[in-house]
């Protein structure tokens, strides 16, 4: 509470109420600013004003708590429901009945819906394969680990270590990447946020457990004090946020001096990308975003940075790219720093990613067929499904995962997907090439 301010008032926070505690953590509870109350909901605390916010802080204070969680799950939902208002051709007495009728009706169908994912996602023994329904999105979680554009944080954990007191991953989703730094970086502070409840309330169920979360809209002014983190970072999210411009000064006053600004995935508008949605921009403009008096600006083609480091186990911050050549690339990675060392080439960037074993699994990808003497791997029925997210969006997943793999039942054993191998250079050599990876406990059976 001490790091951060409102974003609104720009006051700082006190606690307010404690519904519920366990052991250092508040689970339910409301903070106080000199604006407003705000919930913290499942350990997350949620930054948002609105009609919306003043209910669940009324559910917090009367300990309703299962119907704050299930509000929060729904959140746009049930405020677009509370803010319509329907307009009939009757006095303002029956339409205001007609008006209240339908929000009931309303709330309960919502009510129902939203309360079955939170008992979903809530579930003590469900995996988190399992929790996720079938749209395209959650195919995309599913196999968040078998992307491309996520393997380009890899080669960037050195430089996280480097700048690892304070870490801010914004837009962080389910909390894939939040796991990266979790495990290889360790940072003294971890603070994962998104917009979404939901995908925080996965990220702190499943992937981050040391780490605080915070729910808020990153076109409104961060809610933390000036310079307070060593490194900021986004990975396929900052080109979702409107107001970039304000997002990039923001980032510029939470930053340290000396620290990291590293932008991941970032949609270029120059090219037609798959992935549907935001405000992509073009390379020059999203390095004009930053003050380069104060910084030193690196934009980079993600795919050569990503190829660099699958086939060349290496980082290359000193190369330089062609207008042409950023011009044409789907996606980009941006880094900003006044710290000029950062600036070299790193060998043997593997080195972390290799080092974490304590959760090897065969890559859920992969169809399973054991025979007497090796487990045989093919590409799943549901890759198939999920084609255009592998071919067009990420086409160096298909080219570098292979389809088919056989593994010798003599130096590894299999119970459900996790896996046990004896030999640690064929072990090394699976996780290279993503045929096992390395997951959160209770990520599938």
């Amino acid at each position: 509470m001490k790091l951060m301010k409102c974003p609104y008032c720009g006051s700082g926070f006190r606690i307010q109420d404690v519904i519920e505690e366990k052991e250092d953590d508040l689970i339910f509870g409301c903070i106080r600013c000199e604006c407003s109350e705000f919930p913290i909901v499942e350990g997350i605390l949620i930054l948002k004003a609105g009609p919306m916010n003043r209910l669940i802080v009324r559910f917090i204070k009367e300990r309703r708590t299962c119907e704050a969680s299930i509000h929060c799950f729904g959140w746009d939902d049930f405020e677009n429901l509370y803010k319509s208002y329907i307009s009939f051709r009757f006095s303002k007495k029956i339409q205001e009945a007609l008006r209240r009728f339908l929000f009931v009706l309303g709330r309960a169908e919502l009510f129902r819906e939203h309360g079955k994912i939170y008992r979903d996602y809530s579930a003590e023994n469900l995996p988190f394969y399992d929790v996720l329904g079938k749209s395209s999105f959650d195919m995309y979680l599913r196999n968040r680990f078998s992307t491309f554009s996520f393997w380009s944080i890899y080669p960037f954990v050195p430089l996280l270590k480097r700048k690892k007191s304070k870490i801010l991953d914004l837009g962080c989703g389910a909390g894939h990447g939040a796991f990266v730094v979790s495990k290889y970086v360790q940072p003294q502070l971890h603070c994962c946020s998104d917009t979404s409840y939901r995908l925080l309330y996965l990220a702190r169920k499943y992937f981050v457990q040391r780490a605080e979360f915070v729910c808020f809209d990153a076109n409104s002014p961060l809610p933390f004090k000036d310079q307070l983190f060593d490194t900021i970072m986004m990975s396929d999210a900052f080109h979702y946020v409107y107001g970039r411009a304000y997002l990039a000064r923001e980032m510029e006053r939470a930053l340290l001096p000396g620290g990291l600004i590293l932008l991941q995935h970032l949609h270029n508008s120059f090219t037609q990308n798959p992935a549907t949605g935001g405000y992509p921009l073009t390379p020059e403009t999203y390095a004009h975003l930053f003050d380069s008096d104060q910084f030193e600006l690196n934009v980079m083609p993600e795919k050569r940075i990503v190829e660099s480091y699958l086939f060349g186990n290496k980082l290359d911050l000193t190369a330089k790219y062609s207008e042409d050549e950023l011009n044409s690339s789907n996606a980009m990675i941006l880094m900003a720093t006044s710290d000029k060392s950062l600036f070299k080439v790193y060998d043997k960037v593997n080195r972390d990613f290799l080092s974490v074993k304590n959760n090897l699994v065969i890559n859920p990808i992969y169809e399973m067929k054991s025979t007497d003497d090796s487990i045989l791997l093919v590409r799943s029925s549901q890759y198939a499904r999920a084609q255009f997210l592998y071919e067009d969006y990420y086409p160096l997943t298909k080219k570098y995962i292979p389809e088919k793999y056989e593994i010798g039942k003599e130096f590894v054993s299999v119970i459900g997907r996790k896996v046990h191998i004896s030999d640690l250079e064929k072990a090394e050599d699976l996780m290279k090439r993503f045929i096992i990876i390395n997951v959160p406990e209770n990520y599938l059976k």
